[in-house]
């Protein structure tokens, strides 16, 4: 008898197509020394494995999802951000639209998180006042629990109310210029 040829694999075709370059970016300075970058995925004929991320022209790190935290910023400086999407045979896309934000050089900022399980806690409305309690700013914490808001202080520093009116909470801070305090809280 004859011995039944093993068929050949049909090779697959390689993959030569870069990726869709990664839409709407968007930087917000989350702190005096970070800025939270996200952006719309790209897209590819296999699939993107990642994305590399540029601050001020230089590669900083690959990421595999659509946000990045850069952490370690000076304050009050300005950076700018584009990032390109790659899949998994090493093609990379076009660059995104390039986005600048300066960091803050003043503000206030902290995390809320759970008592009991110490998780953050999202969406608690946290509101800054001055020494005369007028009302300066209200911002609501992320998904993380973080929140912060720039100020602008001058002079030797001022002091400033931070609460949480939905836990009756608050404790007050001095801020100097250039500066930033972090003020954390503990809810029930």
């Amino acid at each position: 008898p004859t011995p039944t040829p093993t068929p050949t694999p049909t090779p697959s075709p390689l993959d030569t197509a870069s990726p869709t370059a990664p839409a709407n970016l968007s930087a917000v300075a989350a702190s005096p020394t970070q800025v939270e970058l996200s952006w719309a995925a790209a897209t590819d004929n296999v699939g993107v494995a990642g994305y590399d991320v540029y601050r001020d022209s230089s590669k900083i790190t690959s990421v595999p999802a659509t946000r990045f935290t850069d952490t370690g910023l000076g304050t009050g400086t300005t950076h700018s951000y584009f990032v390109k999407a790659y899949d998994a045979a090493g093609n990379r896309s076009a660059a995104s639209s390039t986005v600048s934000v300066t960091t803050p050089k003043s503000g206030i900022g902290g995390t809320v998180t759970s008592a009991g399980s110490n998780t953050p806690v999202a969406n608690v409305a946290v509101e800054i006042r001055d020494a005369n309690n007028k009302l300066l700013g209200t911002v609501y914490t992320d998904e993380n629990g973080w929140y912060f808001l720039a100020l602008k202080v001058a002079g030797k520093g001022a002091t400033f109310t931070v609460k949480l009116p939905a836990y009756n909470l608050s404790q007050s801070v001095t801020v100097k210029p250039n500066s930033y305090a972090v003020v954390n809280f503990r809810v029930p």
